[in-house]
């Protein structure tokens, strides 16, 4: 099939028919449409328009998503391993539970996201904007959260090890749970994270 002019409709017929590899799929309209289970692994989406996608359970791993559009999307369950996420747009998308191995979410944004009982495990989030995202319950593993922004976010029963935060931008009220996550409230309850003001404005750990 034509890779030059090509329906939605037919792009999604060829993806759900095995026929993806064969398609140009970077900067495609792939809006709404329902990828859930299929095998998307190693494809280039890079710029694709996923808004309010269903690609629950989908397989993405390896898969280059930089500067993809997935705001809303849900991707409950889906496998993103080793996935090419910089500067991808994921404000407001579900990712409960999603396998982010290796993944790499440099600059990404991830407003507002639901990481629940995701794997987190040697994922980068440098940079990311991860304001208001659920991260309830995370366990942090060699996880890169350096300059993130974490504003607002929900870091209640997180642990992390072998983990770096530096620089990453927290209030004054997180303070306790970055420090509760490490363990760290009974042996270093304030040396090693930089307190804000009691105006509460924002500062950064150094964790």
């Amino acid at each position: 099939m034509s890779e030059e002019v090509i329906t939605k409709q037919a792009l999604v017929y060829n993806i759900r028919n095995g026929n993806a590899g064969k398609l140009r799929l970077a900067r495609a309209d792939l809006k709404e449409t329902d990828l859930h289970g299929l095998d998307l692994h190693g494809l280039d989406l890079h710029g694709a328009d996923l808004r309010g996608a269903n690609m629950e359970g989908t397989n993405l791993c390896d898969t280059n998503l930089d500067e993809a559009n997935l705001h809303g999307a849900v991707l409950h369950g889906a496998n993103l391993r080793k996935a090419s996420l910089c500067k991808t747009r994921l404000n407001g998308a579900i990712l409960m539970e999603a396998d982010l191995e290796g993944a790499n979410l440099r600059e990404a944004n991830l407003t507002g996201v639901d990481l629940r009982g995701a794997n987190v495990n040697d994922t980068s989030f440098f940079m990311a904007n991860l304001r208001r995202a659920n991260l309830k319950g995370l366990r942090l593993f060699k996880t890169n959260l350096d300059g993130a922004d974490l504003v607002g976010a929900d870091l209640r029963e997180m642990t992390i090890s072998y983990s770096s935060l530096v620089s990453a931008h927290v209030t004054e009220s997180q303070c306790p749970q970055i420090l509760a996550a490490l363990s760290l409230i009974e042996e270093k309850p304030r040396s090693s994270t930089e307190r804000v003001p009691s105006d509460g404005q924002e500062t950064s750990t150094t964790v």
